[in-house]
């Protein structure tokens, strides 16, 4: 049945006025509600006995408030002197009021009441929920209600308890909250809770925090809308949020502002905002419209990349090429989003330190302005930097103009010192960015490059001489990388021509490498005095055909290195190259020294030619035709003459790489 609750206490008032002699009267109702509210067992009495105020009590067996998910056990209200006026008005100053709510077991306090059918004022004080205290104040009637309320020493492992059984956690809070309600139905209040002390765990560790102390104020309001301004400020404690760990050893605060349609399918943000000097400064606005985002932009700030990057970025690039580097300098950057899609992007770097803890890559004075629009004229970019490396070859200074608009990224032509030459780059574009497949293309040209940097920088036996290349297109998509065309390096006097260069699952852990080589009029004194096997005069060319390598390492090849027919350089041999060509071809050194004939530093030759094809683990051997089903890998010439003839057509290919794994090339062993 419908209820109105202040007109049942005025009717036992008014039965009591009429009725002098009556010394009890008593009211009872199995279930009574009205609308946001439903009590069962109700039990109303006045004590009109004696001469003195008459006293009310008032049991319930229960109270629920399905809107608000609350509901007590057992309440209990008395007033020992409850004062009645004569326009209708109540009082008392020393009512008590006890009743069981979760997830505290009994809640007591006092209560001081004044009111009518038309105005009520309410005081509570003393009220504990547990260890807390409880007291406030509400007053109003149909012009409105105002009403404060003050929580002390709120414990908080009970509230967890009762609304996150899955969470444990202990500390203290306190709220201090004041609001008031129109006739027109519009709200507004305020609110400061404070917290001490906190610590809390989820059940998978996942949200952590410890020795916490913060303050969240707040403004709220309602009406034909919510409205609500919050400003957080964390002191001090740590916090655990996967994947983020924040040190409060500075205060960091948390601003936020905006306003909510009454069924929730309008969400406007005009303000966020985050700051935590030394790590962080990120603004925002943005609205949303049934759970899309309509527009956004935000905005942040990194003054210390270093702290920033270990703190915020690294923990979102586990698992990526980004996830463990050294960084120093300062960025800043702005996003806008658009129909819940990135619209536009800018970024600032300034003196910015970069290094790769694998040692890959790294950048020294990295400063520019990039700029990002999904659509529309693309605005121009612009990256510099002092000096740079890639693994351990050392880059020189640039400026690199680039536009970048959609899922595409164009740079245009720029140079760069390398390895004492020059490195130009063209026609470089990206796309597929940021969401993929990635794919990019581009040329290259190599001036001038001295090998012996090049040696140097990759460890290599020393090398003389320069190099130039040209590669024209090399095309990348998914994982593959594609040469198209040839890769012309011009070295030793002659040409290495790449052909077909592929190279699968290039960022995986075993990358498939598979292309062909052909050698044209190399010069062998330049070949032999780079890689001191021991000197050999005239030409060499040949091709490596089929040549694949699975995770770097060689898995299958076909080679022929020869002498040219018409080769018009001299052709002269050491006693050293014809030991180590004898103990490649056979498993034994020639022990020419220990003949007369170690008394000639160099011989004659005719012509120079070796075969080697490898297919699973074995290596086969081949040569010019030679004698007694050998074959030539040196056909001598003159006199005194010495051939190198091979007898072992096949061999494992762990022997063969032990035999150039034995010869020493000016003290460093061939790998």
């Amino acid at each position: 049945m419908p209820f109105r609750g202040p007109f049942l206490l005025l009717l036992l008032l008014g039965l009591a006025a009429a009725a002098p002699a009556v010394e009890e009267a008593q009211f009872s109702a199995a279930r009574l509600e009205g609308e946001g509210w439903r009590l069962e067992g109700l039990r109303l009495g006045l004590d009109l006995a004696g001469e003195g105020p008459p006293a009310l009590s008032l049991r319930v067996d229960r109270l629920q408030l399905p809107g608000a998910d609350l509901e007590t056990g057992e309440v209990a209200l008395h007033c020992p002197r409850l004062a009645l006026y004569a326009d209708g008005t109540s009082a008392c100053r020393e009512a008590g009021l006890v009743f069981s709510l979760s997830p505290w077991k009994r809640v007591e306090g006092k209560l001081e009441w004044q009111g009518s059918a038309e105005r009520l004022a309410l005081r509570l004080e003393g009220f504990r929920l547990g260890v807390g205290r409880l007291s406030g104040t509400l007053e109003g009637g149909k012009e409105g209600w105002q009403g404060k309320v003050k929580l002390q020493q709120l414990a908080l492992s009970p509230l967890l308890a009762r609304w996150l059984p899955q969470w444990s956690g202990s500390g203290r809070l306190g709220l201090e909250a004041e609001g008031s309600l129109e006739a027109n139905g519009a709200w507004h209040g305020y609110f400061l809770l404070r917290a001490r002390k906190m610590q809390f765990s989820d059940a998978e560790g996942l949200h952590v925090g410890e020795s916490l102390r913060f303050s969240l104020r707040g403004k709220v309001g309602g009406g034909r809308r919510l409205e609500g301004n919050f400003d957080l400020e964390l002191e001090e404690g740590q916090l655990y949020l996967d994947p983020f760990y924040l040190e409060l050893d500075r205060p960091m605060q948390v601003k936020l502002g905006g306003w909510s349609s009454l069924d929730g399918k309008r969400l406007h943000l005009h303000r966020l905002e985050v700051d935590r000097p030394g790590l962080l400064h990120l603004s925002g606005r943005g609205d949303w419209r049934g759970g899309v985002l309509e527009e956004a932009t935000f905005g942040w700030r990194f003054e210390k990349l270093a702290e920033s990057y270990a703190r915020l970025l690294q923990p979102l690039l586990i698992g990526t090429p980004a996830d463990a580097l050294q960084l120093a300098g300062s960025a800043e950057g702005e996003l806008s989003l658009g129909g819940g899609k990135p619209r536009a992007l800018k970024l600032e770097l300034r003196q910015v330190e970069l290094e790769d803890e694998a040692g890959r890559f790294g950048f020294d004075g990295l400063s520019g302005s990039l700029s990002w629009a999904a659509a529309g004229e693309a605005k121009p970019s612009r990256l510099a930097w002092r000096s740079a490396h890639l693994y351990r070859v050392a880059l020189g200074p640039a400026m690199v103009n680039l536009q970048a608009r959609g899922g595409e990224v164009e740079v245009s032509p720029f140079s760069l010192e390398l390895l004492g030459g020059h490195l130009a780059l063209s026609g470089l574009r990206f796309l597929g960015l940021p969401s993929g497949p990635l794919e990019a293309a581009g040329g290259a040209r190599l001036e001038k490059l001295s090998l012996a940097a090049l040696s140097q920088a990759l460890e290599w036996p020393p090398l003389e001489g320069e190099l130039n290349a040209t590669l024209p297109r090399l095309h990348y998509r998914e994982g593959r990388m594609q040469l198209e065309g040839e890769l012309v390096l011009e070295l030793f006097g002659g040409r290495v021509v790449v052909e077909g260069l592929v190279i699968e699952d290039l960022l995986g852990p075993a990358p498939v490498l598979r292309t062909s080589l052909r050698l044209e009029n190399l010069d062998l004194a330049q070949v032999s005095r780079t890689f001191s096997f021991g000197r050999i005069e005239g030409s060499l060319e040949g091709y490596v055909r089929n040549l694949r390598l699975v995770g770097w390492e060689v898995a299958a090849f076909e080679a022929e290195l020869r002498s040219p027919a018409r080769d018009r350089r001299r052709h002269r041999i050491s006693q050293r190259a014809i030991d180590n060509l004898t103990e490649l071809g056979n498993g034994v050194a020639s022990g020419l020294s220990g003949t007369f004939l170690g008394i000639f530093k160099d011989f004659a030759y005719d012509r120079l030619e070796l075969r080697v094809k490898l297919e699973g683990d074995t290596a086969e051997l081949d040569g010019a035709p030679g004698p007694a089903g050998g074959y030539y890998i040196v056909k001598g010439a003159l006199l005194p003459r010495v051939d190198v003839i091979g007898r072992n057509r096949r061999v494992a290919w762990k022997d063969l790489l032990a035999r150039l794994r034995s010869i020493q090339v000016k003290g460093i062993v061939v790998e």
